[in-house]
């Protein structure tokens, strides 16, 4: 894999956690501060986000599924 330390043959293992925050705030107007395996915290709306802007496919598609079920 480019730019990692992982060669063909190795096993990888990726987790993926998400959750869902209600607030009234425009996150777009909060200060974030990111973790140390960040360089920065980026806020968007869903309805604005594209496949090419991840590196696994099916993310997308899940944040929207997940967006259409909590709105039921």
């Amino acid at each position: 894999m480019p730019g990692t330390d992982i060669k063909k043959g190795d096993l990888v293992a990726v987790s993926t956690q998400a959750f869902s925050v209600k607030t009234k705030e425009d996150l777009s107007q909060v200060s974030l501060k990111s973790g140390d395996d960040v360089e920065h915290v980026q806020v968007a709306r869903i309805s604005s986000l594209t496949p090419d802007q991840f590196g696994i496919a099916d993310h997308l598609p899940m944040i929207r599924a997940a967006q259409a079920g909590s709105a039921a």
